[in-house]
């Protein structure tokens, strides 16, 4: 590449009006950000219903040919309580910004999601930035040769976690641990999302130790891990893969 090539001027990098969104916008009908309250809680009801009934018949059987099915429509039900959050989240679901807020919170908790630091991820960055580098961290390929640099397990990990049934492998490692537990906020959002932090940790420690007493109870110690450990991964397991978003 030349070294001689003069710099373009930060005029020449701003997108034209012509490239906006905002013509496309403007041409939505109105009656198209019109949201009804009775059907967002109707959608949040049916998907409660699906997923109580799916963790029910995880509770009280052990029959392999009725938990099969219960694991992945609680999966799925975990991934749509996950979507109907999502939604809540960006503020589509109902008119109220704080009604919103709280369901975010509630149907975002299955899948261990902190709302404030998925608000603060993909609202403000991935939304507000999408595919630029630097900024945007969901869903970045690699080049040929950044790819021939990479180390062999992580060469190894890239194929997995790009490969049609790695996605949800990527959102665990990338997106929920490293980019919403793992990482420390900006002082602004600091407090918010440390406060929500808090509020899963303490929600999940508890749903843990009950369904580890109730396995203990109904198995001894087999049916404790049993039904704390395996089927509770396989469920969130499932509801991230089941619901990666890739845009």
């Amino acid at each position: 590449m030349s070294t001689d090539t003069a710099p373009a001027s930060p005029s020449a990098a701003r997108p034209k009006s012509s490239d906006s969104l905002l013509p496309v916008l403007r041409a939505i009908p109105a009656h198209c950000y019109e949201r009804s309250t009775a059907k967002g809680f109707a959608y949040v009801a049916r998907a409660i219903v699906v997923y109580v009934a799916a963790l029910t018949v995880l509770a009280l059987t052990n029959t392999w040919w009725l938990v099969l099915p219960a694991w992945i429509i609680a999966g799925f039900a975990v991934a749509g309580l996950f979507v109907l959050g999502h939604d809540a989240a960006h503020g589509a679901l109902f008119d109220s910004k704080r009604l919103n807020r709280a369901v975010a919170r509630v149907l975002m908790l299955p899948s261990l999601h902190v709302v404030e630091a998925w608000v603060l991820g993909h609202n403000r960055i991935h939304h507000g930035h999408t595919l630029r580098q630097g900024m945007d961290f969901v869903w970045h390929p690699v080049t040929v040769d950044q790819y021939r640099a990479l180390p062999r397990w992580k060469r190894l990990r890239h194929r997995a976690e790009w490969s049609w049934f790695g996605s949800g492998l990527y959102y665990g490692r990338e997106v929920w641990w490293n980019k919403m537990m793992r990482f420390t906020p900006p002082a602004r959002y600091r407090d918010a999302i440390r406060r929500d932090k808090r509020f899963v940790y303490a929600v999940a420690g508890l749903v843990t130790v009950a369904t580890a007493t109730a396995g203990w109870f109904v198995g001894g110690p087999i049916g404790s891990v049993w039904r704390c450990a395996l089927r509770q991964h396989c469920l969130n397991r499932l509801g991230w893969s089941a619901s990666t978003p890739r845009g």
